[in-house]
């Protein structure tokens, strides 16, 4: 879940309450910036974060469930370690496609992510976890082209976030899983710092190159840049009210 929630599961700011608000409320905006952006075909639909289930996040296995895929949630687990890429919003597109979203509203989301932690307590597991982290960011890299000295860079620093978002794209594309990576960027939200899309694209060109990835091709991953709705928080406030009321209604 977002780290900042209302009594009613609602995301209070940030790329958390955006996606939300652009799920819930503007869904054929996001749709038309998504199949612009990543050439996605076929009908969207959105299974997190849903205001039905209080705007909850997804990963490991409840993530591969949630996007119609069961069958992998072993190969999913020999992967990647428990506590894997947690997806700010996740979409089913037709049949058997995949849609993953990472969402950021300010550099300060970008920047303050977590290298990875794996194997910090030195403990057996830990460093079996880190091992695997490893490996499969390195299949990653190779696949993509990329510089293999740079994976210090892809573990160990706050580009680790972006480095396993490629990993999990990467392992559905190897299962022949249809599959989509969209970095959606919010501009102008001013729940904390708003930001424009020359700071977002300073900051994306200095991590691309720091990871080795810039002028690199990777098939189905993109960027997405939408306005920050300012009234973001009310509009999401009066859904759960009105799927009281009709179900009020039904009953009758």
């Amino acid at each position: 879940m977002p780290s900042a929630i209302d009594s009613g599961g609602i995301p209070e700011r940030g790329s958390a309450l955006q996606i939300a608000y652009y799920v819930e409320c503007a869904t054929e905006p996001l749709n038309s910036a998504v199949r612009d952006a990543l050439g996605v075909e076929g009908p969207i639909d959105w299974v997190s974060p849903r205001a039905k289930e209080r705007f909850a996040e997804y990963w490991d296995r409840k993530f591969i469930e949630r996007v119609g895929h069961p069958e992998l949630a072993k190969a999913l687990s020999d992967w990647w370690p428990s506590g894997g890429a947690h997806w700010d919003a996740l979409a089913r597109v037709g049949a058997r496609g995949v849609l993953l979203i990472e969402a950021k509203a300010n550099i300060p989301e970008i920047e303050n992510g977590s290298p990875s932690a794996a194997g910090n307590t030195g403990s057996k597991a830990g460093l079996g976890n880190r091992e695997k982290i490893g490996s499969s960011l390195a299949e990653t890299m190779k696949a993509y082209g990329v510089d293999p000295a740079r994976a210090d860079v892809w573990l160990n620093s706050h580009c680790y976030q972006y480095a396993n978002r490629l990993a999990h794209l990467r392992f559905l594309h190897h299962h022949q899983v249809p599959a989509w990576l969209a970095h959606i960027y919010f501009t102008g939200d001013e729940t904390y710092l708003a930001t424009t899309r020359e700071q977002f694209d300073a900051q994306r060109a200095k991590d691309a190159t720091h990871m080795g990835v810039d002028g690199v091709d990777i098939p189905g991953a993109g960027v997405v840049f939408l306005k920050a709705e300012p009234e973001a928080k009310a509009r999401l406030e009066r859904l759960p009210a009105m799927a009281r009321r009709a179900g009020q209604r039904s009953l009758r």
